[in-house]
């Protein structure tokens, strides 16, 4: 799959919008940031260099076409308007300014990330945390704006990030614990504004918070991880067809209005990310519980 991505990789770096055809696409700063994760990922596994090479190519689209107030637009960006889970894209950024020393990438991921910030009012909320405009935020939405704040926090040490993260996990980690479940939509208020869950962004929040307690070691957060990812897994298709045994719905009830009637790759892989962190801490409570028992 990596070096497949590098096979279409666009000449200006990114990678395209949308489904691949034979017809050339514009490149899409969301989807560029998303497979530079992979393709760091896959350089961190294997010798050579041509996985970092396509990064820092992919790098240099996101860093040459970003505005100084840390906003992509244009036709770059999905519905041309500027999205505050891009930092998802930041902390790509910021994993590849580790990765090759070059600080150009590391300004831009936190030109981007100090105007999320901006965008998040008191009480949590982010403005233009949307895919489309006049839409309320989404689960799925919000969760990446969260993982990408919160993974940057781990790579700088900037505390502001971590802040951002924990206030708007409360808010919704309070709703969780109330309604034992997540609207897919919610308004300014933080009142509910959809009658369908997206279990895409329950499954992206559990690995949130999961990740928040290995980040605080705050028991609340991976008990609101547990119950998230779980409440998720309850929804995994259990049909004998191969072609969807396994899978994930876009959201429940499955004619609900994020990706309806689908199974998107995406939320399944989600699932898959936070039942691996759920089997790793929970597996770690048990060694602890064990050599405290053996002591």
């Amino acid at each position: 799959m990596g070096d497949w991505e590098i096979d279409i990789q666009n000449d200006d770096g990114g990678v395209i919008h949308g489904l691949y055809t034979s017809e050339r696409k514009p490149s899409s700063v969301f989807n560029t940031g998303m497979v530079m994760h992979g393709w760091l990922d896959l350089h961190q596994a294997s010798e050579g260099t041509r996985y970092l090479e396509a990064a820092v190519r992919a790098g240099h689209f996101l860093a040459h076409n970003q505005d100084e107030d840390g906003i992509w637009r244009g036709e770059i960006e999905y519905n041309d308007i500027p999205h505050t889970y891009n930092a998802r894209v930041s902390w790509a950024l910021l994993r590849l300014a580790d990765a090759t020393g070059e600080e150009r990438f590391r300004t831009a991921a936190r030109r981007q990330l100090d105007w999320v910030l901006a965008m998040q009012q008191n009480n949590g909320w982010f403005e233009w945390c949307v895919f489309r405009r006049n839409m309320q935020p989404n689960t799925h939405a919000i969760a990446y704006t969260l993982r990408g704040l919160l993974e940057s926090y781990v790579l700088t040490g900037y505390e502001p990030y971590l802040k951002a993260t924990l206030k708007t996990s409360e808010v919704l980690i309070s709703k969780l614990e109330f309604h034992e479940k997540l609207a897919g939509n919610f308004d300014r208020a933080w009142n509910p504004a959809a009658w369908y869950e997206c279990l895409t962004g329950t499954a992206q929040l559990g690995g949130v918070w999961m990740r928040l307690y290995e980040v605080t070691g705050e028991p609340r957060f991976l008990d609101s991880g547990l119950k998230a990812i779980e409440l998720a897994a309850s929804h995994q298709s259990r049909v004998e067809w191969r072609p969807v045994r396994g899978a994930l719905p876009g959201s429940y009830p499955i004619y609900g209005r994020y990706a309806p009637f689908k199974f998107p790759n995406w939320a399944t892989k989600f699932l898959v990310d936070g039942l691996m962190k759920r089997e790793d801490l929970l597996a770690q409570k048990r060694a602890a519980s064990a050599g405290f028992a053996k002591d």
